[in-house]
């Protein structure tokens, strides 16, 4: 169970800034939100032909758009890295930041039974190879990324014994899946369709094939890509002739890229985001990470924080603000409720639902449940990763126990010790740590974090039982109004409980040029580059 949840928490981590601009690595960022990743997806039109223009761009004096990352994966294969992808790779549909479809490489999905779907396909599209795109390509596209060995399924309901997949016909694809779950749809995002007539994984970074805008033209590992426009994409012609990106670790010279005009797009480190959007040339977009730090608290036996209201005590201990501030340097939201605001099924009620979130920081109130259940004046563990801004975190929460009466001890551990510490439950009191979900939806957060997590599944809080029940019926349940009340409960129960603690909900500066337009992000953060064009 322990190395499962491991795989899981890993799994979410990376889905949740799959289109970032460095490659998900399984650690922690020192900057404040785990994710670091570049656009490069879809726009957000929402209509079914994407909006792009079928007629030739005007012509421009600029012809490249030049984009820093951070790092690469050292590889070019869809499957193995987050970077530059979308560029070349396109999956069958893309999300708008409302959660709509926004149809790539299929033009419609028909979902007979939550558990049966059809796929309708685009036709008259073609590999950058030349080679058609068809129902060929989707079916060995999931046969490698489903059950390919050693991958982590995205579709880990997929039935592939009874009812497997199955081509209709050359641009209608059969989908049968053993139950329901609400991440189904979502998940498509992270799927890249492979050319399988020629797909090899030993080869595929040598000369990537894909379906998308640009051709990759030259790649050195760690310092560049070039990518030129593909004349024949299904969508119309990029209106930008080549994109470069460049590989630049320090976040420094990321800074003085955009202020010599050597950068055009860039993701920008909280601490530089004033300056950078001091800068007449750039126009910053802030981005949800879709995903809330927040504490832990270890409610088994072994812990002090077993007590509700020694939660209860911290909670209304912790200055958000302050947090929010010193930590990351305002580029981050209070979260209203345990989970990100930007999550799909925030519902303003749920604000108001328990005054860990309507009331929040209140050190009098915190005081008075800390005498409520006896913590004043003991001592409290904080663990966490070893992040700087992990540990400056429990700095500030422990001056803010101090406040209440509370003495904390920080433990500050490397990653892989962390993983180990979390589920050690005579290590800690409470940790530092994140929530999020691929599908940005309150069922696959209850439940997955629920299950995985022996601090909160093997606590003694009043409603353990009600929780995992619900929890594991909500995700597979397809009808909305027959789901809603069970987010509601479920939500209810973890504000009343507190056994975990939102505190922020941070945010991704992009800084793009100004002359650019048709910039738009979608629902992981991705954009359409066809769609970008220099003003001048």
């Amino acid at each position: 169970m322990q190395k499962y949840g491991k795989r899981f928490i890993a799994l979410l981590l990376c889905c949740a800034g799959i289109f970032l601009f460095a490659a998900c690595n399984g650690e922690k960022s020192e900057s404040p939100s785990a994710s670091t990743e570049a656009p490069g997806g879809a726009a957000a039109n929402e209509t079914s032909d994407q909006g792009v223009s079928s007629q030739t761009p005007p012509a421009s004096a600029r012809d490249t758009l030049t984009i820093a990352v951070s790092a690469d994966a050292g590889t070019l294969d869809p499957k193995d890295t987050n970077v530059y992808v979308r560029t070349w790779a396109e999956p069958l549909y893309d999300l708008t930041p409302d959660g709509d479809r926004f149809w790539k490489l299929a033009t419609g999905v028909d979902e007979i039974t939550p558990t049966q779907w059809i796929i309708h396909l685009r036709e008259g599209v073609t590999f950058s190879n030349g080679n058609p795109f068809n129902a060929d390509d989707v079916l060995f596209t999931f046969d490698v990324l489903e059950r390919g060995e050693n991958r982590v399924p995205s579709f880990p309901t997929l039935d592939w014994e009874i009812n497997p997949p199955k081509k209709l016909d050359d641009y209608t694809v059969e989908l049968n899946f053993t139950v329901f779950d609400i991440s189904i749809a979502n998940n498509f995002i992270t799927v890249h369709m492979y050319d399988a007539e020629t797909y090899d994984a030993a080869t595929y970074s040598d000369n990537p094939i894909g379906t998308g805008p640009y051709v990759v033209t030259n790649w050195v590992v760690n310092s560049s890509l070039d990518l030129t426009a593909n004349e024949n994409y299904w969508g119309g012609p990029p209106k930008i002739k080549r994109i470069k990106y460049k590989v630049i670790g320090e976040t420094e010279q990321i800074v003085n890229g955009l202020a010599t005009g050597t950068v055009d797009v860039a993701e920008i480190a909280s601490q530089d985001t004033e300056y950078v959007s001091s800068l007449p040339e750039y126009e910053l977009h802030k981005l949800s990470t879709n995903s809330i730090n927040a504490v832990w608290f270890n409610t088994s036996e072994a812990s002090i924080m077993s007590r509700r209201d020694a939660r209860k005590a911290v909670c209304h201990a912790i200055n958000k603000e302050a947090i929010i501030n010193l930590v990351y340097y305002g580029n981050a939201e209070i979260p209203k409720w345990p989970l990100p605001n930007s999550f799909l099924d925030y519902k303003e009620s749920y604000s108001t639902l328990d005054p860990t979130y309507s009331v929040g920081y209140d050190p009098e109130l915190a005081k008075a449940y800390a005498e409520s259940a006896g913590i004043t004046g003991e001592s409290v563990r904080i663990a966490t990763s070893g992040s700087s801004a992990d540990i400056t975190i429990a700095e500030i929460i422990q001056q803010n126990l101090k406040d209440i009466g509370v003495t904390a001890v920080i433990n500050n551990y490397d990653i892989a010790s962390y993983l180990d510490v979390t589920v050690d439950l005579t290590m800690y009191d409470f940790l530092i740590w994140e929530i999020t979900a691929p599908s940005r939806m309150a069922p696959q957060a209850y439940y997955g974090w629920f299950t995985y997590e022996p601090c909160f599944n093997e606590g003694v809080w009043e409603g353990i039982d009600r929780f995992a029940d619900i929890s594991a019926a909500a995700g597979g349940t397809y009808d909305v109004a027959e789901r809603t009340p069970m987010v509601d409960e479920l939500t209810e129960i973890l504000e009343r409980e507190s056994f975990w603690y939102a505190f922020a909900e941070a945010e991704v500066s992009v800084a793009v040029n100004a002359d650019l337009t048709g910039v738009d992000f979608m629902f992981y953060r991705n954009s359409n580059f066809q769609n970008w064009a220099w003003a001048n």
